[in-house]
């Protein structure tokens, strides 16, 4: 960097100041503007105000951070009269859904708070262009980032402008977006493209079932929450049966022997006191991946699929040595050995593979496979590479990694609680993608609602390998088992609060193996967890499910929990409703009407 550029520099800026009468902030953007010009790259423009700040005119060494997004603004094109009227839409979209939250707060099917309009219309405000924004990233369209402050006047043009819903209605439905309020009777059956061969078309019905699944490995923390409360809503609205089911068949891992530091002596209790608190009644139906009869259900499948030429079995026996068998039969004889292998095996590791390379290139191949042309190829594939024991070491060494791999069962010495207090030892253990598929289908289980984090097309645009992989491997093998379809669709966001600590179970999990939270562990009441909430008496379960599913904007993208307005929250309710069952059943009646409006084809905000 030249001393004649920092001269250069001064000297704009306090000229612009002492001769032109310009505003600190106003020659600060001309400096900008007048170096851009002059081909100063974006590292050397703040080098040179962060070193002369002290000889520039009431300067703000704030500003600095404002340079990368200024000389982005120079560099991008403008937006095209095609891009403005795409924008244009789906803010007319957007602000329609908005429009339908607010006025559904200031009709009697609704709590008619004059905070909560205010709220609708700051969630708005702040918001709705985000909204646009991730709109465009999770279904593959155009990059907005760098438009931010367009589309915020954009939407204050559309805002001044004071469209109706009707207006904004026929948008919608012209554009195909008939289906855009909060409750949407579609949300469960209308499912990206992309995404169809996995989540079917289950349709949308009375008694269909939907579940819960954590894993017992620590409390719940709010993002759960969010799950709960909209799932629960769901299961109500539709009469489902709502399952609480533990994936716990991961011990070496996600165990559910917690150590004594996280102050939690029965995880499995504290969840289901959590899940009741939410919903404020207990789970319709407990399952439990690890009772007696779940374990040798998912043995008898394992089973099965080696019966049928889908499934093999290896050993490793060290030394990078591999064994597996060279026919049904054999592989049958190595698994009844794996079943019984002990706590001294012949083996250093061993399990179950599912008959299929495990590259995500061939991995997609077969995720586009017609069913019968799947159960086809698998089978082809062992009868081609493991019957006639082609397979190298290093083949298998791939194919046995659990993160990427195809293992389907896996030996483990590691004993799930439960597990240990019948007084049983268990050697095979499922993994979670044998696990959940025949769970699924033995519950019959019909609709899934899951977090972003699991968004198919997201995932493929940004090539996600553990989404997509655990997607695509589940698909198949549904297929293989004969699992029906289940309809999925992406509704909790990326969970965040405001907080001190993060919501991750794990990296609490560190803190607190560490000293951290006073030796009260996850039990701490400052920790982002349902417990946390509902072990303080002035919290209601259904203040909590209200916050997610009516104050906040049930289809939010990445909400946040904020303490302050729950707390506010909390207090109005409670001054309104008598007592929590008050609230419930306010809550059983919203959602009644909703379902009698949506039967006649209105939308939410409409009058009948």
């Amino acid at each position: 960097m030249s001393n004649n550029k920092s001269m250069i520099a001064i000297g704009i800026y306090n000229s612009a100041i002492q001769k032109r009468g310009m505003i600190p902030q106003e020659a600060f953007e001309e400096l900008i503007m007048r170096l851009h010009g002059m081909s100063v790259d974006l590292k050397e423009v703040q080098m040179i105000l962060g070193m002369n700040s002290s000889k520039m005119i009431d300067f703000n060494k704030g500003w600095i951070g404002q340079v990368p997004s200024i000389y982005q603004g120079f560099d991008k094109k403008p937006l095209s009269k095609s891009q403005i009227t795409s924008i244009k839409k789906i803010l007319s979209i957007l602000q329609l859904r908005n429009l339908q939250q607010n006025e559904w707060t200031t009709k009697d099917n609704y709590i008619s708070f004059k905070r909560l309009e205010l709220s609708a219309e700051d969630y708005s405000q702040s918001n709705i262009p985000t909204l646009l924004i991730s709109y465009f990233e999770q279904y593959g369209g155009e990059d907005f980032k760098e438009y931010i402050s367009e589309i915020k006047t954009l939407y204050a043009e559309l805002l001044q402008s004071k469209p109706t819903i009707k207006e904004l209605r026929e948008v919608a439905i012209k554009e195909g977006f008939q289906e855009v309020y909060v409750e949407s009777p579609g949300r469960l059956t209308n499912v990206p493209k992309e995404q169809q061969s996995f989540a079917g078309n289950a349709p949308l019905k009375k008694g269909g079932v939907i579940r819960f699944a954590p894993t017992p490995n620590g409390p719940l923390h709010l993002g759960h929450g969010r799950g709960i409360s909209i799932l629960s809503d769901y299961a109500d609205k539709y009469d489902m049966e709502f399952i609480l089911r533990f994936d716990d068949t991961d011990c070496s891992t996600k165990g559910s022997n917690l150590p004594t530091e996280l102050n939690i002596p029965n995880v499995y209790n504290h969840i289901i006191s959590d899940f009741t608190w939410v919903r404020g009644e207990a789970p319709d139906k407990i399952v439990y991946a690890s009772d007696r009869e779940s374990l040798d259900r998912y043995i008898e499948y394992g089973r099965e699929l080696i019966k049928n030429s889908f499934a093999y079995v290896y050993f490793d026996m060290g030394d990078k040595k591999y064994i597996y068998g060279n026919s049904v039969d054999e592989n049958l004889n190595m698994y009844e050995a794996l079943i019984n292998a002990g706590v001294n095996p012949q083996f250093a590791d061993a399990g179950v593979l599912l008959g299929i390379p495990s590259d995500m290139k061939t991995l997609n191949r077969f995720y586009n496979m017609s069913g019968e042309e799947i159960v086809n190829e698998i089978r082809r594939w062992v009868e081609l590479n493991v019957y006639a024991q082609k397979l190298k070491p290093s083949n298998i060494f791939g194919y046995s990694n659990t993160e990427s791999g195809t293992k389907i069962m896996r030996y483990q010495k590691n004993q799930n609680i439960r597990v240990q207090d019948r007084g049983e030892i268990q050697w095979l253990w499922p993994t979670l993608n044998l696990q959940s598929v025949v769970d699924d289908k033995v519950e019959g289980v019909t609709h899934v609602i899951r977090g972003l984090d699991y968004d198919y097309p997201k995932a493929v645009k940004s090539n996600d390998v553990v989404v997509l992989r655990t997607i695509r491997f589940q698909t198949i093998m549904r297929e293989l088992i004969k699992a029906p379809p289940v309809a999925s669709t992406q509704n909790w966001g990326n969970v965040s609060w405001d907080g001190d600590y993060t919501l991750s179970t794990s990296k609490l999990r560190k803190m607190i193996m560490n000293g951290d939270f006073d030796g009260r562990g996850f039990l701490h009441p400052s920790l982002p967890t349902i417990y946390a909430l509902r072990s303080d008496g002035d919290n209601w379960g259904a203040s909590f499910k209200f916050y997610w599913t009516r104050f906040n904007l049930p289809n939010a993208l990445d909400p946040q929990f904020k303490v302050d307005s729950y707390n506010a929250l909390n207090t109005e309710l409670k001054s309104t409703y008598t007592n929590e069952r008050e609230l419930i059943n306010k809550n059983n009646q919203i959602i009644k009407n909703i379902t009698k409006l949506e039967d006649g084809g209105l939308y939410l905000a409409e009058e009948q």
